[in-house]
């Protein structure tokens, strides 16, 4: 007789055999299914014949005002742009190199033997350096995990330029406080001197109006942002200020401490310092002049839909400058150099409620998900005077693994949690986790300790999320990943080293980075670079009722569309779901041909097609097979 044997699209990775039967595949590499049947993925073809320097981290692909194709790249050690085909370093000047791979974590009893103090936080970074990007119009934006904003105006010639805070310390002036540290001693200080229109001469009670120690011509920047900082000690009595440009910040009447002022300056020649009132007894220490652009300590950045301007997610506070893992600040709009929050301007911050650092960001056309290591938050656009953004927990219990480890497709959110589950959110709605047949098998052999590494990306031809990830079976590096075909609820895996990778865009494809630096066209041709893709494909089993029947398989009329390269037919058979094995074949399938015999005899039988060829194409119809139901043996 003969039968057509019918198998369900997708992997089934946490069953047997037995148990999938005809519901599906049991093995799979470099094979997607789409429209219900399986097929080889698409190739791929090197973009440029340079390689990166450093493990790729962070990919973007976007356009400049002359519709000319960039792609960013960002390593563990470097900042590339491939323009034209050819790549350029645009590493900002004096950025170190981060972590190539995760040491473990923070505290006693990760990374090195014997490093940390028990139950102590790592002062050191602990984690893979990723990237995350964001174009601004044209130009690139650009963060290395707890960095600051670098910004690349597309000039090929030029490096990243950071849009960070820059701090100016003036002289330590400790040498000078003797309870007269604002007396006119300070003429010696470089820049420095008392306000002669005050005439002052000591700060210990006797003066008869504010004392200002002041630097004037500093070398500010019209319209920029400024915060100045004055520590001071042995206050007596009366208040201290900073001044900057006109203004004066809140007096303290504290023993000791800092006073801060932010000001815009005006000219290039305001006025900045710290100012005694009459009765002021006391020492001013170190004065500083920081600059206030982006945050100098980042984990994330996007630049919303139709916002023109970059938000920065797990930063340093304003106030205080100190690092705050949940919190998230935003510039003015259209300006790139001005983070000060005022009442005059759009740029604000927010400190999600809870705890849990923020790890990563996605933009919908709706608004933003922000996932911190345990929850999943929308972010909306309000544009209220007092308010410009609303925040709104959508769940907990969800939060992502790795900061590269979701993506958004058509409106909602795909990503990978900590404990390695797969999640789904539309915007604004309920999260939802992914019942998955291949879950259990990516937790058992995912390197948690390098699961910053973990990559996701749609592949939108194909209506696919893929996820890249460090299988521990092959060491600390992405070599694997799993993918999920969302008409069919399919999931595929495979074996396929890629740091970084990122649906085509506003690119022509998909690219891909491999550990080895080289970047990739993907779904193009069919072939891996010039080389043979090797694939395969393994169904479940073949039963033919509960009686003791066995299968006879004489011969396949192969379906096959498009068939470029051999394929190879192997009959697996079994007599018990536990019992021994024997493997019929191989029988090739020649492109056109109409018919192969063959002999193979079982109880249980499964079917593996695979193949290693340049060009290569496989798309199975139905599996026609030649078969006799024999007695019982």
């Amino acid at each position: 007789m003969r039968a057509a044997l019918e198998f369900a699209p997708g992997l089934v990775l946490d069953d047997t055999g037995f148990k999938v039967r005809q519901g599906g595949w049991t093995a799979v590499n470099k094979v997607r299914f789409y429209r219900g049947r399986p097929q080889v993925i698409g190739g791929w073809e090197a973009i440029t014949s340079s390689t990166l320097t450093g493990k790729c981290r962070g990919i973007l692909p976007w356009r400049d005002n002359n519709d000319r194709l960039n792609i960013a790249l960002g390593t563990h050690s470097n900042l590339y742009a491939i323009v034209g085909g050819d790549l350029f370093d645009i590493t900002p000047s004096g950025l170190a190199a981060g972590l190539e791979d995760s040491t473990g974590g923070q505290g006693y009893g990760t990374g090195a033997y014997s490093t940390g103090t028990y139950s102590s936080p790592s002062t050191a970074d602990y984690v893979a350096r990723t990237w995350s990007f964001a174009p601004y119009g044209q130009t690139l934006l650009a963060t290395p995990s707890g960095g600051t904003v670098y910004q690349w105006a597309n000039d090929t010639s030029a490096a990243a330029v950071s849009l960070g805070a820059t701090t100016e310390v003036e002289d330590d002036f400790s040498a000078y406080a003797d309870n007269t540290a604002l007396d006119a001693v300070w003429t010696r200080g470089t820049g420095w001197s008392m306000d002669a229109a005050n005439d002052q001469v000591d700060c210990d009670g006797s003066q008869s109006g504010d004392s200002d120690l002041k630097r004037a011509s500093y070398g500010l920047t019209a319209g920029k942002w400024y915060r100045v900082e004055a520590d001071f000690s042995n206050r007596s009595a009366g208040s201290i200020s900073a001044f900057g440009g006109g203004n004066a910040g809140t007096a303290s009447t504290a023993a000791s401490g800092t006073v801060t002022l932010q000001f815009r300056a005006a000219n290039a020649s305001a006025d900045v310092g710290a100012r005694g009132d009459t009765d002021f007894v006391g020492s001013v220490d170190e004065i500083r002049i920081v600059e206030l652009n982006a945050p100098d300590e980042v984990q994330a950045i996007s630049v919303p839909m139709n916002r023109r301007h970059v938000i920065a997610y797990g930063c340093s506070e304003e106030a205080t400058n100190t690092f705050n893992p949940r919190a998230i600040r935003w510039c003015d709009f259209e300006d790139l150099n001005a983070w000060a929050s005022l009442s005059s301007n759009n740029a604000g911050e927010y400190v999600l409620e809870g705890s849990g650092a923020i790890i990563g960001v996605k933009e919908s056309a709706y608004g933003a998900f922000i996932w911190t290591t345990n929850e999943i938050w929308f972010q909306e656009y309000l544009g209220a005077p007092d308010q410009t953004y609303q925040f709104t927990r959508l769940g907990t219990n969800c939060g992502l693994i790795g900061p590269n480890a979701c993506v958004v497709f058509e409106g909602s959110a795909f990503w990978m949690s900590p404990d390695g589950g797969f999640w789904t959110c539309p915007a604004g709605g309920v999260p939802t986790r992914i019942s998955t047949p291949v879950e259990q098998t990516v937790r058992a052999n995912l390197a948690f300790v390098q699961q910053a590494k973990v990559y996701a990306s749609s592949v939108s031809q194909f209506r696919e999320i893929w996820f890249f990830y460090p299988d521990s079976r092959d060491g600390n590096e992405n070599s694997r990943y799993v993918s999920f075909q969302l008409d069919d609820a399919a999931w595929s895996a495979g074996e396929l080293a890629r740091t970084a990778f990122c649906d085509a865009g506003a690119g022509p494809s998909p690219v891909g980075v491999d550990g080895g630096g080289n970047v990739y066209y993907h779904e193009r041709g069919a072939s891996a670079n010039g080389d043979s893709i090797d694939w395969s494909a393994e169904s479940g089993d073949v039963y033919v009722d509960e009686s003791d029947h066995h299968l006879m398989f004489r011969g396949i009329r192969p379906d096959v569309e498009d068939q470029q390269g051999l394929a190879r037919l192997e009959i697996i058979t079994k007599a018990y779901p536990q019992g021994d094995e024997t493997t019929h074949g191989p029988y090739d399938l020649t492109v056109s041909r109409d018919k192969v015999d063959f002999r193979a005899t079982g109880r249980i039988a499964r079917v593996k097609l695979y193949g290693s060829a340049a060009p290569c194409r496989f798309r199975l119809g139905r599996i026609n097979m030649d078969m006799t139901v024999r007695g019982r043996r």
